[in-house]
């Protein structure tokens, strides 16, 4: 089990060609063996990024918790490096181990090359900086804090619908208030998880709220309303049983 960083690396194009190797060689989207750890300092495939520092991972649980101790133990001029360098992203993965490649029987279940490589999807000119599980943590907490922990919530090897649906929609992904609001509504800060059912396609679910988001932005400017404001507004009969007891009455 990995216990921290002390470095951080990136593959250069051979070691990004093998990392490809290893996940496209998946059975199945799973592998025997995780990524060998020889080629995670080799000079044949990486180069030193930054050194010198100290990333613990002991505890990490969740995506939320990953992208913490990130964040807790870089600097914001090193947080722009990673975050600016697309290659550095697959070394993480991989020296991440098994709190990415999650066991499955007696393999790793690898999932789509988006969970690990930084791709264009379909040719678009945006990235899928938000499908790719460790980037996709950091920069969760670097932009919304501990209002990322909705976003977050599972494991460092998962990802989440809720993420996938705010991330993927700019006027959602560009405004703190607005995950805030999603916080608000669908996290439990008492049992530290997201409410059962706020994934669902059903009444009062994220999928409602984007399209209630939408509806609403056709009368008020949403984007430039705190979450309070918005909580405001929203049907109560339809989000009732998510809304904080403060507003639900």
């Amino acid at each position: 089990m990995v216990k921290s960083f002390t470095e951080i690396r990136r593959f250069n194009e051979a070691g990004l060609d093998a990392f490809r190797l290893f996940i496209d060689g998946s059975d199945e989207q799973c592998v025997r063996t995780l990524f060998p750890e020889e080629h995670l300092t080799s000079p044949a495939y990486t180069e030193v990024v930054m050194a010198d520092i100290e990333i613990p991972l002991e505890g990490v649980v969740t995506k939320f918790d990953l992208g913490k101790s990130f964040v807790d133990n870089l600097s914001a001029d090193q947080l722009r490096v990673l975050m600016s360098d697309n290659d550095v992203w697959p070394w993480i993965n991989a020296f991440l181990g098994e709190l990415i490649f999650r066991k499955k029987g007696n393999r790793f279940f690898t999932g789509a090359t988006s969970r690990h490589i930084v791709e264009r999807i379909g040719g678009r000119s945006s990235e899928s900086h938000y499908r790719h599980l460790a980037r996709s943590a950091v920069r969760g907490v670097m932009r919304y804090g501990e209002a990322a922990k909705v976003l977050l919530d599972g494991k460092p090897s998962e990802h989440s619908k809720l993420l996938e649906q705010i991330a993927s929609r700019h006027g959602f992904a560009s405004s703190p208030e607005l995950v805030r609001l999603a916080e608000r509504v669908y996290f439990d800060p008492t049992k530290g998880k997201v409410k059962s059912g706020a994934k669902s396609m059903g009444r009062g679910g994220i999928h409602r709220l984007i399209v209630v988001f939408e509806q609403l932005g056709r009368v008020y400017d949403v984007t430039a309303m705190n979450s309070d404001e918005i909580l405001g507004i929203l049907p109560r009969r339809e989000f009732s049983r998510f809304l904080p007891d403060s507003v639900a009455a």
